[in-house]
């Protein structure tokens, strides 16, 4: 099935956003255990949400939202599917 103009449109700019993205924060052991381990009354939202969802392990995520995919490298230690 061919893309439509709008999904070509985002192919390009998310190829183009990914040249800018830190991956060091991403591969950060410091900032991995932070969000898997978060505090009840974590100041940051994404850091709340993972404390909202609790312990993942064994359980399959979709991460379906904007942006290229960050947060799921805060799960792969953890072996989530």
């Amino acid at each position: 099935m061919p893309y439509t103009a709008q999904e070509l449109d985002e192919i390009e700019r998310s190829a183009l956003e990914a040249v800018y993205l830190d991956q060091s924060f991403n591969t950060n052991p410091q900032n991995i255990a932070r969000y898997l381990n978060p505090a009840p009354d974590a100041a940051f939202p994404l850091e709340y949400a993972f404390y909202l969802l609790g312990d993942v392990r064994g359980l399959t995520v979709l991460d379906y939202g904007c942006g290229a995919g960050a947060t799921l490298c805060f799960w792969l230690p953890v072996g989530l599917g």
